[in-house]
């Protein structure tokens, strides 16, 4: 008689793509294949039947199937024994400041409403509020600071003032800045340059992609100042990213593909999007529909691999979560959708802080940074973030990667639900039938500098 514990086969997730069974363990992170018999019988089994019935169902011997899951099992479970978890329950370490909650563009899908993010605050953190923002983030171990609106070079002064001000202090951050380009001069560099401050850069793809979208108030495209900010970063060594959004107005101009390979010669990493029904300004012309979100996200996935296959360095930084929390030493456990809602939190240009700016409703406030103690912001957000734990969400693959609070929407039980749940099934299939099927090894090479020695991964089972 077979031994499992129940919850063993309701943590698997099997699969048929291109003729070839694969599956997961979902709790032990371990990725196997399948023949077609030894597949069947465990799909059976997850349905909860048991080995007499599956037997009948197959037209098998009863021995037979109780060999083939012994078997099964044994593996499994030798491997989760092997296995060492992390259980989830992190500090936050970075802090978004939104520093500027206006934007000099007028994009047509702008999911931050011209970063208001539909609230009335001020279009720019005033410097008392910012050096309040700046001892809460040291007192509570942040690391990472990153500079965020709206478009926050236009409160260049301020951030400058920032840095100088946490060097008085002898605060140990690091910087960030998430941009749309249009104000990076040489003295934004320079700035960039001595202070170690990475950037991440907003553009969609060539300039007729680019400016479809991302435009000037006047209409005019953006695309030539962008580029030009571009540059300007990788002239001078910047650590640059970039953050291409899809739209559906991009379809009829060029594929998902076709605008990586255009952007793969600014930088190798990126965070890829795609076009949400979000924001009070975005235009529904923008939004595509599951099928066409299905081949984007398929498309993205294959030219990821497949460029580093051919030694073209390019890495998406949820691909990359992806496999690192497969392969990496110690299992990864989730506790939240997005592992950023426990890892950073965002303080808005008046001083309420948030887990996130998707999550800026009254009732996710932490308190303010210039009246809330470090105890009582702490207190509160422990108590807000247990509305956004991964439980909350049936999904299979809900522990393998970041799921973005703009994703899913709240159902009548109060659990979520995601906005698009054949897309993102697809998507974690596909890309798992890509690890399942690809020189892993190489794709290691190529990605050395984000993944640390080659003998720190573990293999799957």
């Amino acid at each position: 008689m077979c031994s499992v514990e129940n919850n063993l086969y309701e943590s698997l997730h099997i699969f048929n793509r291109e003729g070839i069974w694969i599956g997961l363990d979902t709790f032990a992170g371990a990725l196997f294949g399948l023949n077609d018999l030894r597949a069947s019988i465990i799909n059976h089994r997850i349905q909860k039947l048991k080995p007499e019935e599956i037997a009948s169902e197959l037209n098998l011997s009863v021995e037979e199937v109780q060999t083939e899951l012994a078997e099964f099992e044994e593996n499994l479970n030798t491997f989760r024994q092997k296995q060492t978890y992390n259980y989830s329950n992190p500090s936050p370490k970075t802090m978004m400041l939104l520093i500027s909650q206006s934007c000099n563009m007028s994009c047509l899908y702008c999911y931050a409403d011209a970063g208001t993010y539909s609230q009335n605050n001020p279009t720019k953190m005033d410097f008392e509020c910012a050096k309040k923002a700046l001892d809460l983030a040291a007192d509570i171990g942040i690391e990472n600071i990153q500079f965020f609106g709206g478009e926050p070079l236009i409160a260049f002064d301020l951030i400058k003032k920032i840095v100088n001000y946490a060097n008085q202090m002898n605060y140990a951050f690091k910087y960030g800045v998430i941009t749309n380009g249009t104000y990076v001069n040489e003295e934004v560099v320079d700035f960039f340059k001595e202070h170690n401050i990475v950037a991440t850069v907003s553009i969609d793809g060539p300039q007729e992609v680019h400016d479809a979208c991302r435009q000037f108030p006047n209409g005019q495209g953006t695309f030539e100042k962008v580029e030009r900010g571009i540059q300007l970063l990788n002239s001078k060594r910047i650590p640059l990213s970039l953050q291409p959004v899809y739209s559906k107005r991009y379809l009829p101009l060029a594929s998902p593909k076709e605008i990586l390979s255009y952007l793969k010669s600014y930088s190798k990493n990126y965070i890829l999007g795609y076009v949400m029904p979000m924001g009070s300004i975005y235009s529904s012309e923008d939004i595509m529909d599951e099928s066409e979100v299905i081949q984007y996200f398929i498309d993205t996935i294959d030219f990821c691999f497949d460029s580093n296959l051919n030694d073209i360095p390019f890495i998406d930084v949820s691909i990359y979560k992806v496999v690192k929390n497969l392969y990496s030493e110690e299992r990864f456990v989730k506790k939240y959708l997005c592992e950023s809602l426990g890892k950073r939190i965002a303080v808005f240009s008046n001083g309420d802080i948030y887990p996130c700016q998707f999550a800026n409703q009254e009732e996710n406030c932490f308190g303010n940074v210039n009246h809330s103690t470090t105890n009582e912001i702490l207190e509160k957000r422990n108590l807000i973030l247990q509305k956004f734990t991964v439980d909350k969400l049936d999904l299979w693959a809900r522990n393998l990667g970041d799921i973005c609070i703009g994703h899913v929407q709240k159902n009548d039980t109060g659990n979520f639900e995601l906005r698009l749940p054949e897309a993102y099934n697809k998507f974690y299939e596909h890309l798992l039938y890509r690890i399942a099927t690809t020189d892993m090894d190489k794709i290691f090479t190529m990605w050395r500098d984000y993944f640390g020695p080659k003998d720190s991964v573990k293999e799957t089972s």
